[in-house]
C-alpha cells in the first residue's frame, strides 16, 4: 500500500485535505490504513497477504493469574531480614530462567505466553516500553512499594495482550503454558505454576485498579517461645518441647478457639489432630490456645481501625473535609488524565454556571447523600460538613489534624449543637507505617497506609522430611494473614517483627503506641523479622470484577458467570497454596536446629537481630513515655493561667530530663565565635529569610499566637499547604519558635543547583556570614573538598527525614551546632551525636537523620554539595 499526498493548492472553501491510501496490487483506494489493512486480510481478496492475516488475530487484553516459588537461597536468615527491593535480573553466572521473584517470575510467564504467537508480534505481549503490567509491580509507583525480595507467591496477575484461543479452550491453553514454563525454569531454579487468564477491558491495569492486597506470613511457632532470655516461657509452665507438641493445627476457615461440636469438625476434616492432642493433655492445649488468642489484642493494635468521628469537633471535621478534597483532587486529575488519552472531552454538561465543565466532586456527593449524614439524619448542611459516607476510608493525620484559621469556612449551625445532640460518623483512620519500613519519613503522604486486617488464618504440619505431604507429624507454623491498601517494602516484616517482641514481652506494649504516635518527633524502628516466611497471597478487582462480571480473585464467588470461581481452579489453588506453605517451612528448615531442638534460624534471629534492638527500644520507650507527659495539657482547674493547651516546645524539652540551661559552658571556641557572632547579628537584623514550604515540613514548628496556630498539627498542616501553593504562601521567618531560643527558621547560601547555578538571596542579606562560614568549614576540615552550598538553621528540630530536593545526591555532608543550648544532639539512623562545637560527616541524602528537642539557642551549619554543582565551591564567591 501507499499514501497519495493532497492535490497542491487550496481545497475549496469549507473542504478539508485529505489522504487516500492505495492498494499496490489492485490499484483500490482506501480512506484510511484500517480500510487498507482490512482489505489485506480477508482472504477472499486478490490481494490477500498471508503474512497479515495467520492466525494469530488481533489481540485482545487477558489477566493471567499464576503463582511462583524462587528458587533456593543460600544466605542465612539473619541476612534474609535485611529489607530490600527486589532486583528482579539474574545474578550473574547463573543459568536463564531462574526465579528470583515477582519480576523474574512475571518475565518467564509473558515470554511462555508469547512462545506460539508470530516473532513480529511478540513484543506486543507485554506491551509498551517492556514494562510489566502485573499486580504486585512497581512501575507506577515508588521504589519504597516494591515487592519484597524473595518472596513466594500463591497467586500473582499479569496483564498482557493475546490473541483469544483459536478454539476457546482455555483449559488446553493453561496445560500448554504449564508445560513451557516448566521447560523455562531449570532445576532447583524455581518453580511457576499457571492457573488460567480471563479477559478484561482494554484500559484494565493490573497494577493501579488493585483494591486490596493479601499477604501471608509463615511462622515457626518457635518464635513465638521465649522472652527476654531465650529460654523464657510465654506460657506458665510450660517448656519448649511441651509448647510445640501441644500446639494445635488447623485449616483455615475454622475456629480453633471454639469448642463442642466445632473440635468434632475439625476431627473430621484435619485428620484428628484435634482429639490426639486433646486426649493428652487438654490443659496444656487450652493454655496455648489462650496465649495464641491473645495476639489478637496485638493484631488490633497493628492495623486501621474503625472510629467515631464527632461532628461537634470543629478540628476533625477540617481534618477530614481537608483530607477528603486531597483525595477528591487526586481522582479528578486521574479522570482528567483518561480524557486525555481517549483525545475526546468525557466530562458531562451540568448546564447552569457550571455548563461546559465537569460537575464539582463536592456537589456529587451532597446530591448523592441526599442532605443526610452517615448515620442518615441531619440537614443538608451537615451533611455538606461531613463530605463522606459512613464507609469511606478517611485519611487522618494527628499531625495535621486542622486547617489554618484563616482557610476554614464559615462555621456552621450544626457544629455548635449542645453535647447531647452531637451527631457522629465513622471513619476508618489509616496509620503511619514509617517505622516499618527502611526509607519512608513519617511526613511523607506515602507513610499513610491502610492495613484492614491482620488474622491467624491457619496453623499447618510441616517436618523435614520432603515425602510428609500431609503434615501428620512435624513443627507447627503458624499462617498470618495480612489485607490492606498497599504493602510498602519491608513492612510486613517489621510488623511481624514487633508483634513477637510484644507477645513474647521482649517490649512492653506500650512501644504499640510509640512506633504510631504521628506527633512523635522520633524514628523508632520495628525488629524486622526474616523475610523467609513472606507469601504473596492474592489481590483483589473489586471495581472491575461487578464491570465484567468476571472473578478476577479465585474465590468461590458464584455471583459471577466467568472468572476464577469454577471448582478446577480453585482446588488447583489451594492445592499449589500448601505447595507454597511447605516450601517456607523447608527455607526455615535449612538452616537447621540446635541441640534443644529449636531452628536455628529462630535463635541466631533472636540473638542477633531482635535483643540488640531490644535494649534501645526500651531506653526510646521510656523516652516516648517522659515526652507523651510533658507534652499532654493540663486543665486549667490544675494550674492558674492553664488554658488546656499544648505546652510550647521549650516546656516539653524542659520534662524530657535534660540538665538545666546554666550548666552548660556559655564559653565559645576561637575558630567558632566570628561565625557564632554573625549568625546572631543575622538573626538580630529581622531579615532571615523566611524558611521554604518543603523544608517546613520536616520541622517541628510551634507557631507562636500572632498568626492564630497554636497547636503542631495546625502548624504541620499549614506546611503541606504552603509546600503545594508556595505563592500563596506568607509566613514569616519569625513566626514559628522552637525551643527557648527564638524564632526558628532554616535558609541557604552559596550555589543552589539549575541551569545557572543560581545564587540564593542569602548571598546579598549576609555576605560576611556566608564568607565566615565557607572559611570555617576549611578551618575544620582541612582534607574536605570545599563545598558548594550551605543550609543555615536557626532553632530548627527537624523530623526524621533524608535530605532531597533540587540536586540531591552528594555523598555527604558536613554539620556542626553553634550556641549555647542543652540536647539538640543530631540521630543518625538512631546513633546519637552530640554536634555542639564538634563537627561530623554523614550521608544526608541516604541515611535517616533527625534532631532531639533542646532548651536554648541553637544555630547548625551543614555544608554539601549537590548534583549540578560539583564544580562549584562556595568559597570562591570571595576570592
Amino acid at each position: 500500500g501507499a499514501a497519495t499526498d493532497p492535490p497542491t493548492g487550496d481545497p475549496p472553501l469549507g473542504a478539508a485535505a485529505t489522504t487516500t491510501f492505495i492498494c499496490t496490487s489492485c490499484s483500490g483506494t482506501f480512506t484510511s490504513k484500517n480500510a487498507l489493512f482490512k482489505h489485506l486480510k480477508d482472504p477472499s481478496s486478490p490481494c490477500h497477504v498471508p503474512s497479515v492475516s495467520s492466525s494469530y488475530s488481533r489481540p485482545g487484553k487477558f489477566l493471567i493469574l499464576y503463582g511462583y516459588i524462587p528458587a533456593p537461597r543460600g544466605e542465612g536468615s539473619v541476612a534474609r531480614s535485611a529489607v530490600m527491593a527486589e532486583a528482579g535480573a539474574a545474578g550473574a553466572g547463573e543459568p536463564t530462567g531462574m526465579v528470583r521473584g515477582g519480576e523474574t517470575a512475571a518475565r518467564i510467564v509473558c515470554d511462555a505466553a508469547a512462545a506460539d504467537l508470530p516473532a513480529e508480534v511478540r513484543g506486543e505481549v507485554v506491551g509498551r516500553g517492556g514494562l510489566l503490567n502485573r499486580s504486585h509491580g512497581n512501575a507506577s509507583r515508588a521504589q519504597i512499594a516494591a515487592q519484597d525480595a524473595h518472596a513466594a507467591a500463591v497467586t500473582e496477575c499479569v496483564a498482557v495482550r493475546l490473541p483469544a484461543a483459536p478454539s476457546g479452550d482455555d483449559m488446553a491453553w493453561t496445560a500448554a503454558m504449564n508445560r513451557r514454563v516448566a521447560q523455562a525454569v531449570p532445576a532447583e531454579g524455581g518453580c511457576i505454576r499457571v492457573f488460567g487468564r480471563a479477559a478484561v477491558p482494554k484500559k484494565f491495569n493490573a497494577e493501579t485498579d488493585v483494591t486490596l492486597y493479601r499477604t501471608e506470613y509463615i511462622l515457626p511457632v518457635d518464635f513465638l517461645f521465649g522472652g527476654r532470655s531465650t529460654d523464657s516461657s510465654p506460657v506458665e509452665g510450660m517448656d519448649y518441647a511441651t509448647f510445640v507438641n501441644r500446639t494445635v493445627p488447623f485449616e483455615s476457615g475454622w475456629n480453633p478457639y471454639g469448642h463442642g461440636e466445632e473440635a468434632t469438625d475439625q476431627e473430621k476434616r484435619g485428620g484428628g489432630h484435634w482429639a490426639k492432642h486433646k486426649k493428652c493433655r487438654p490443659e496444656d492445649v487450652e493454655k496455648i490456645i489462650k496465649y495464641l488468642y491473645s495476639l489478637k489484642k496485638i493484631f488490633k493494635k497493628l492495623t486501621t481501625n474503625i472510629e467515631i468521628l464527632d461532628l461537634g469537633d470543629k478540628d476533625a471535621v477540617m481534618e477530614k473535609e481537608f483530607n477528603k478534597k486531597k483525595r477528591d483532587g487526586r481522582r479528578e486529575k486521574n479522570d482528567d488524565k483518561r480524557s486525555a488519552r481517549k483525545g475526546r472531552n468525557n466530562r458531562k454538561r451540568s448546564g447552569g454556571e457550571n455548563d461546559g465543565k465537569r460537575p464539582r466532586r463536592s456537589d456529587r456527593d451532597e446530591k448523592r447523600c441526599g442532605g443526610k449524614l452517615a448515620d442518615g439524619s441531619g440537614t443538608e448542611e451537615t451533611a455538606t460538613i461531613d463530605g463522606a459516607t459512613a464507609g469511606d476510608a478517611v485519611v487522618a493525620d494527628t499531625e495535621s489534624a486542622v486547617a489554618a484559621a484563616a482557610d476554614a469556612p464559615p462555621a456552621d449551625p450544626a457544629m455548635d449543637r449542645p453535647a447531647t445532640g452531637k451527631k457522629v460518623a465513622h471513619v476508618l483512620r489509616r496509620k503511619r507505617y514509617h517505622n516499618f519500613t527502611p526509607s519512608v519519613m513519617a511526613h511523607e503522604y506515602l507513610a499513610f497506609r491502610r492495613m484492614d486486617r491482620m488474622y491467624h488464618r491457619e496453623t499447618f504440619l510441616a517436618s523435614k522430611n520432603p515425602n510428609d505431604v500431609d503434615g501428620d507429624e512435624g513443627r507447627p507454623f503458624l499462617v498470618i494473614s495480612f489485607t490492606g491498601d498497599l504493602f510498602l517494602t519491608g513492612q510486613v516484616q517489621g510488623v511481624v517483627g514487633l508483634l513477637i517482641a510484644v507477645a513474647t514481652g521482649v517490649i512492653h506494649e506500650d512501644m504499640l503506641d510509640c512506633v504510631f504516635d504521628e506527633a512523635y518527633p522520633h524514628l523508632v524502628t520495628a525488629p524486622f523479622a526474616p523475610s523467609t516466611g513472606i507469601c504473596t497471597g492474592d489481590v483483589s478487582y473489586m471495581t472491575w470484577e461487578g464491570k465484567t462480571d468476571t472473578a478476577l480473585c479465585p474465590r468461590p464467588a458464584r455471583r459471577y458467570s466467568k472468572g476464577w470461581n469454577t471448582d478446577a481452579v480453585l482446588s488447583e489453588v489451594r492445592e499449589w497454596k500448601r505447595k507454597v506453605h511447605r516450601h517456607a517451612a523447608r527455607e526455615w528448615f535449612a538452616e537447621g536446629s540446635d541441640p534443644n531442638g529449636r531452628l536455628q534460624s529462630e535463635r541466631s534471629w533472636r540473638e542477633q537481630v531482635l535483643c540488640p534492638w531490644a535494649e534501645r527500644a526500651r531506653e526510646q520507650l521510656q523516652e516516648y513515655r517522659k515526652w507523651k507527659v510533658a507534652r499532654t495539657p493540663k486543665p486549667a482547674a490544675e494550674d492558674v493561667g492553664s488554658t488546656g493547651e499544648m505546652p510550647p516546645l521549650g516546656l516539653i524539652a524542659q520534662s524530657l530530663s535534660l540538665p538545666p540551661l546554666a550548666s552548660v559552658d556559655s564559653g565559645v571556641p576561637a575558630v567558632y565565635a566570628r561565625v557564632l557572632e554573625l549568625l546572631r547579628a543575622a538573626d538580630g537584623s529581622k531579615q532571615w529569610p523566611s524558611t521554604t514550604p518543603k523544608r517546613r515540613l520536616v520541622m517541628v514548628s510551634n507557631a507562636n499566637a500572632a498568626d492564630g496556630s497554636k497547636s503542631l498539627a495546625s502548624a504541620h498542616l499549614a506546611a503541606k499547604k504552603a509546600a503545594k501553593k508556595p505563592r500563596d504562601s506568607s509566613a514569616s521567618a519569625y513566626d514559628r519558635a522552637e525551643g527557648q531560643g527564638g524564632a526558628s527558621g532554616s535558609f541557604s547560601v552559596g550555589y543552589m543547583p539549575g541551569a545557572s547555578c543560581e545564587l540564593p538571596r542569602g548571598n546579598t542579606l549576609f555576605p560576611e556570614l556566608t564568607k565566615a562560614a565557607f572559611e570555617l568549614e576549611r578551618a575544620l576540615c582541612p582534607n574536605r573538598a570545599p563545598s558548594s552550598t550551605i543550609a543555615i538553621n536557626r532553632n530548627a528540630q527537624f523530623r526524621p527525614h533524608t535530605d532531597s530536593g533540587a540536586g540531591s545526591g552528594q555523598s555527604t555532608s558536613l554539620i556542626v551546632g553553634l550556641g549555647t543550648y542543652v540536647g539538640g544532639e543530631l540521630f543518625v539512623e538512631g546513633k546519637k551525636e552530640d554536634i555542639r562545637y564538634n563537627a561530623i560527616e554523614f550521608d544526608g541524602w541516604k541515611q535517616r537523620h533527625w534532631t532531639n528537642p533542646f532548651i536554648g539557642e541553637r544555630f547548625s551549619l551543614v555544608w554539601f554539595t549537590p548534583l549540578g554543582c560539583e564544580e562549584m565551591r562556595g568559597v570562591d564567591l570571595f576570592t
